[in-house]
């Protein structure tokens, strides 16, 4: 169960919600092989099978057992960032196959508005990036630069950074936290992964998001989220035919209003549309917060109530 949403789990499960929790398959991954980064020692090749529509097949598997023991007969669908495009993609292929009443997308740009040139011309450097991997035969992404910055700040933080000269241990992890749209690759003006300063963030205890970097999964497929972006770069957005209800939240300063254009246009047919914006919030202050209880997470839960 990903740690990142338990905090959040918790909570709903306090207000007599079932939740279900999924580990895509990525998440039984080995971090490590004799101490060597797993897919650096055995090329992980099997990622090249693991593309959206294998993860919204086991997915579906998971709606279908949920849909049997529901009390009130309802499903919904909650997910955050990767999950959240999981979240969108599955209601527009399996809303009318399945008993999904309702999706919750947390922050997360499924189409980009074509207005938005600059953005498009991120992405399309990134697609051909990932594009370029894939055809050399490299199938996984990882993040072990991040986990590397958030060890060397958890062992040695007043110790020089290796990665951003000038800076600490400590401030080089709250750089990328705080500052994540000045690092390479991200493609969302404005993003950051917390709200704060190299001095410290503003709304969530730093040494959970120390804790919870290190239990990031070292390895994924790089195919679902290269899917995600080659919609970025489509000359005329596909938008999703969602025919259930959908609550998008999204955190000011990490997706913000670029999320916001799907279920703009899903609401010019459906009418069950409701779009929160949690302001001063990072991405990931959405689940990680000291104050995301009041702030989001009882939002979802009065929503889920509601419907």
């Amino acid at each position: 169960f990903n740690t990142s949403f338990f905090k959040m789990a918790t909570f709903l499960a306090s207000k007599d919600i079932d939740v279900w929790g999924i580990d895509f398959r990525y998440s039984f991954v080995p971090n490590d092989i004799n101490s060597n980064p797993y897919c650096l020692a055995t090329d992980c090749s099997f990622f090249k099978d693991q593309g959206t529509s294998l993860h919204m097949s086991d997915l579906d598997i998971v709606v279908k057992m949920a849909d049997m023991v529901a009390k009130d007969g309802k499903v919904f669908i909650l997910g955050f960032s990767q999950g959240a495009y999981f979240a969108y993609r599955y209601a527009s292929i399996q809303s009318n196959q399945s008993g999904l009443k309702g999706i919750i997308p947390v922050d997360i740009v499924y189409n980009i508005d074509p207005i938005n040139t600059d953005v498009i011309a991120n992405a399309r450097a990134d697609v051909i990036a990932r594009q370029a991997k894939i055809a050399s035969g490299i199938y996984y992404e990882d993040v072990l630069t991040e986990k590397f910055i958030a060890d060397q700040a958890a062992q040695n933080p007043d110790g020089p950074s290796q990665v951003i000269p000038g800076l600490t241990n400590k401030q080089a992890f709250l750089f990328a936290l705080t500052a994540t749209y000045q690092l390479p690759g991200v493609h969302v003006p404005g993003y950051r992964y917390n709200q704060g300063t190299i001095a410290g963030l503003a709304h969530t205890d730093y040494n959970l998001v120390v804790t919870q970097a290190g239990k990031l999964n070292n390895f994924q497929s790089i195919l679902p989220l290269t899917e995600l972006r080659e919609q970025y770069i489509e000359p005329t957005p596909s938008i999703p035919n969602i025919t259930v209800p959908i609550l998008h939240v999204a955190a000011e300063l990490g997706f913000g209003t670029f999320g916001f254009y799907t279920p703009d246009k899903i609401s010019t047919f459906n009418n069950d549309i409701t779009k929160c914006m949690i302001l001063d919030y990072g991405h990931a202050d959405l689940v990680y917060s000291n104050t995301a209880e009041t702030d989001v997470w009882n939002k979802i839960y009065k929503w889920i109530k509601k419907h």
